[in-house]
């Protein structure tokens, strides 16, 4: 009984587990490890490096006889995955058992997060710079220009629209993150929207 329980969570697990003993084949593997490997057959008597082939693997069960350990790394196959994986000694030093994890979507997710961050910030440098600039115009005497001043008045007007426009497209991402917005799709004429970014 307690075998069957122990097989059914395992199987039933999102994360990859399997053991090897100490000639280095594979005891145990479940589903989850099977489809992160790319596996058809179970390869349960086999030795590890077969089944498994990442240097990483071969590394982490030397280190892993001894001490737990964990190491982040490319799995090739059809589809190329980031996977992390832990690897802890069996009782008695009969084998190693690793858990792999799939962090394939959570790196790119962080990637995608990383360029959005520097994108905003670009975004955000530009129209600040304008506003700064035309102060500091206005300021150093052009404020008593006539002719002048209201355009470089109309030039931070506008900017500070843009930094509005764009706290708000922030905000509505942090909705549309958290599921709270509804997408109302519709057409739309691009040539105005051109006409205005050249216009910028």
């Amino acid at each position: 009984r307690e075998r069957d329980r122990f097989q059914t969570a395992l199987e039933r697990l999102d994360e990859g587990v399997l053991s090897i003993n100490r000639e280095k084949r594979i005891t145990l593997i479940n589903p989850a490890a099977m489809r992160l490997l790319d596996l058809e057959d179970s390869p349960v008597g086999r030795p590890l490096i077969e089944a498994a082939r990442a240097p990483e693997f071969a590394e982490l069960a030397r280190l892993g006889t001894t001490d737990a350990c964990e190491q982040e790394f490319n799995l090739a196959g059809p589809r190329s995955r980031r996977v992390l994986a832990n690897a802890c000694p069996l009782r008695n030093g009969t084998g190693v058992v690793f858990s792999l994890h799939d962090i394939t979507e959570l790196r790119k997710l962080e990637t995608m997060r990383r360029d959005f961050v520097a994108n905003v910030s670009h975004e955000l440098r530009t129209p600040v710079s304008i506003v700064m600039a035309n102060a500091e115009t206005l300021l150093d005497g052009a404020l008593d220009d006539k002719e002048r001043a209201p355009q470089f008045l109309i030039a931070i007007h506008r900017q500070a629209e843009r930094l509005s426009h764009l706290i708000n497209d922030l905000l509505e991402l942090s909705r549309i993150e958290a599921g709270q917005f509804p997408m109302n799709l519709e057409s739309t004429r691009l040539a105005p929207l051109i006409d205005s970014v050249i216009e910028e």
